[in-house]
């Protein structure tokens, strides 16, 4: 028997890799070997833009992989990008990978994957606070195709009856499902938990009606939108602010079609301002609003209302201050509007005239002149055509970071525009939003592991799906079940290769450890 010779692992601090080769050490049945780790690309099998990961360790889960091609690491470095990719209707290409839940680290490593059933997609997925501990939350259902044919008739983009807001707890467990309530169907476009244990969240529901004098069917239909706040503990409905109870359906940018269901709000966020109103933002009707919604309904208390000759607008807009088919509306702190400005375009419409570039957008909302005042301007370079979706996050020094939407492009700037992240998804693949935000991961059960023999050697692949203080992996061996340490490496994305020379017919087993060397959690012997 050869006495194994062990190359390049770790000693003593996790983080600092030996330069040069070790004593041969006896390890009893262990055989010879030299273990090295590799990058995270290299390990895995996804290797160029386009492309989906393919882990050897976790065969099941096939994200969409993220090409990153400016990252001047300026970002939070604890910070993971969280969004749900899904096939986007108007891309002709196949999807790639599967669409779900998907964390990933700056550098586009996956961290954790939830892939999705059959047409359903996840929607919205960020970190939140639920009675002081972390969750997960984010919305699952079926979304209406683009073409708007579907059973119910719904408008494009429109949820399907059935859908659930998901919370999950740290170890990713589900904790929490909630539905709409009252007839409302759960709508993706929000959902927050506030501080007091409530949750907020967009609905949705179909309302038979006579359009015609909104130039539609007498015996038609539309697509109402409302707010909806449920306490967490109880289960209790609190409110449901209806938007047709107070804008009229003219406002709508949309003209009504002859058949199928109209869609003339698309509200698509909800803000909960610093004096407890609610900023939302309706995308069909160009508009912004201030609420102050109770179980009783409760009033619009102010109104910045994009289309050119607005009627019912509180300001008026400045100098380069136009939006159209707006998302993410957030009332910052300092009192300015942040939103992201699609700037096109009304759904199924054709696009006849060059358009301007999406962006974020910055505004001085002043009740004093009754004016808004574009502060800041963030469009993509080059510019980027947005039909869809699309936010915009601020970071502390004022960085911001934005998800551009069905381009599947994220990208984060300075305050001065200089763009400072850029990234890109699959051509056919479509995102809601993104965050940047921190997150401690600690899933359940054991790291998975994989071993792929070649002769008397072997590759060990080592994963752990959402773990987040997996900092180095330690590689045992040996006959049976009589395994002996061989070393540690580093973690190298989510899939880490580790090479074995000299294998034979050993069984492996990995072990996670944290910055310490603490250890995390052991995997099958294989």
């Amino acid at each position: 028997m050869s006495r194994p010779v062990v190359r390049n692992f770790l000693t003593g601090s996790l983080f600092k890799r030996s330069m040069q080769p070790s004593k041969r050490i006896r390890r009893g049945a262990v055989a010879c070997a030299v273990v090295t780790t590799l990058a995270a690309p290299a390990g895995a099998s996804a290797a160029s833009a386009g492309a989906a990961w393919h882990f050897r360790s976790a065969p099941t889960l096939r994200p969409p992989e993220l090409t990153v091609t400016t990252n001047a690491h300026r970002l939070p470095g604890s910070s993971l990008i969280f969004t749900t990719p899904f096939k986007d209707a108007d891309v002709a290409s196949p999807e790639v990978g599967q669409p779900g839940a998907l964390i990933m680290d700056t550098r586009g490593n996956p961290v954790w994957f939830h892939p999705t059933q059959k047409r359903e997609v996840d929607e919205d997925l960020q970190p939140q606070t639920d009675n002081g501990k972390p969750v997960l939350t984010f919305w699952q259902g079926v979304l209406a195709t683009q073409s708007g044919a579907t059973a119910n008739g719904l408008p494009a983009g429109a949820p399907e009856p059935g859908a659930a807001f998901e919370i999950l707890n740290q170890r990713y467990q589900v904790i929490k499902t909630i539905k709409g309530q009252d007839g409302w169907t759960a709508d993706y476009h929000e959902f927050l938990i506030t501080p007091q244990g409530d949750a907020l969240y967009l609905v949705a529901k179909t309302v038979k009606a006579n359009l015609s004098t909104e130039g539609g069917a007498a015996r038609g239909a539309y697509e109402d939108s409302g707010v909806q706040a449920l306490n967490l503990a109880t289960g209790k409905v609190l409110y449901t602010w209806d938007m047709a109870d107070h804008v009229p359906l003219t406002q709508s940018a949309v003209a009504a079609p002859k058949a199928g269901v109209w869609d003339p709000y698309h509200l698509n966020s909800i803000f909960v301002a610093g004096d407890g109103s609610l900023i939302i933002s309706a995308r069909n009707t160009w508009s912004v609003y201030d609420i102050s919604p109770t179980a009783s309904g409760g009033p619009i208390d102010w109104t910045l209302d994009a289309k050119p000759k607005a009627t019912d607008s509180t300001f008026t807009l400045g100098a380069g201050a136009a939006f159209s088919w707006q998302h993410d509306a957030q009332l910052q702190r300092s009192g300015e509007l942040t939103l992201f400005d699609d700037h096109c375009c009304a759904l199924g419409q054709k696009l006849a005239k060059p358009l301007p570039s999406a962006r974020g957008e910055v505004l001085a909302l002043s009740f004093t002149t009754h004016t808004a005042t574009l502060v800041h301007s963030y469009p993509h370079s080059p510019p980027l055509l947005v039909p869809t979706q699309g936010n915009m996050q601020t970071l502390s020094g004022g960085d911001v970071f934005l998800d551009w939407g069905q381009q599947p492009v994220i990208s984060a700037a300075t305050a001065s525009g200089h763009l400072i992240y850029n990234a890109a998804l699959p051509a056919a693949d479509s995102t809601y939003r993104a965050y940047l935000l921190p997150w401690t991961g600690l899933p359940g059960g054991k790291p998975a592991i994989s071993v792929v023999r070649t002769g008397a050697n072997a590759t060990v692949y080592a994963s752990w799906n959402g773990a987040t203080r997996v900092a180095a992996w330690e590689l045992l061996a040996g006959a049976g079940r009589r395994l002996k340490a061989l070393g540690k490496v580093a973690r190298a994305g989510f899939e880490t290769a580790i090479h074995i020379q000299g294998a034979r017919t050993l069984n492996f087993q990995i072990k996670a450890l944290d910055a310490r060397g603490t250890v995390l959690a052991s995997s099958a012997i294989r």
